[in-house]
């Protein structure tokens, strides 16, 4: 672990270099008061599925000008979360755990969350608990970029290759595609299981 604090952006299951990111420094602040921004990991993840890395994204209610992420409402109209969670069982079904952990998803998925902010931060909530990690958070008090934190906000990014370097894991559809880097969490996880924290950590 780092001495060094991070600040990162609320992610809806976050990849591989955001907790990597999270679990290597000693203090994380998690930002509530940046606007919101349309094909980022704020609202979305990347699964590995048959087909190759799929999208899930939760929508939003129609933007506002300038809409904080702890302000934005999610839209239910669309049963989105029946639909993630049928895109993990097709994706995952046949990996080493997903029967292991199913049940924790279908919870999640069954919840209600008020707004963005409340689902992202149960997501990685979620994963923590999984992992058997208790390692804390705090929520940033206004948008305030502090000398002494390191900045990912905007380094993760769905358009912005990641610099970092990734270790290969089996992944379920090894032998259609080559190995796809930094996924969500998700996917390491449904492969790696018990040593989910061990490899992001590597």
């Amino acid at each position: 672990m780092t001495e060094h604090a991070v600040l990162l952006s609320a992610h809806y299951f976050p990849c591989i270099e955001w907790f990597r990111s999270y679990l290597l420094h000693r203090e994380v602040y998690i930002e509530q008061h940046e606007f919101f921004l349309k094909q980022t990991f704020r609202n979305r993840t990347i699964i590995l599925s048959a087909n190759g890395p799929l999208a899930l994204t939760v929508p939003v209610s129609k933007l506002q000008t300038k809409t904080a992420v702890k302000d934005m409402r999610i839209d239910y109209t669309d049963n989105w979360p029946h639909r993630h969670m049928e895109a993990l069982r097709a994706a995952y079904n046949s990996s080493p755990y997903f029967m292991y952990y199913a049940h924790y998803f279908e919870a999640f998925y069954k919840h209600s969350y008020g707004n963005l902010l409340e689902l992202n931060l149960a997501s990685v909530s979620l994963m923590l608990k999984l992992m058997k990690q208790q390692h804390g958070f705090q929520l940033t008090e206004n948008y305030v970029k502090l000398p002494h934190l390191e900045d990912m906000r905007d380094r993760i990014h769905p358009k912005k290759p990641s610099q970092a370097q990734f270790q290969e894991y089996l992944q379920v559809f090894a032998s259609k595609y080559p190995f796809v880097a930094n996924m969500s969490v998700l996917d390491v996880f449904f492969n790696c299981g018990p040593d989910t924290f061990q490899y992001i950590c590597s």
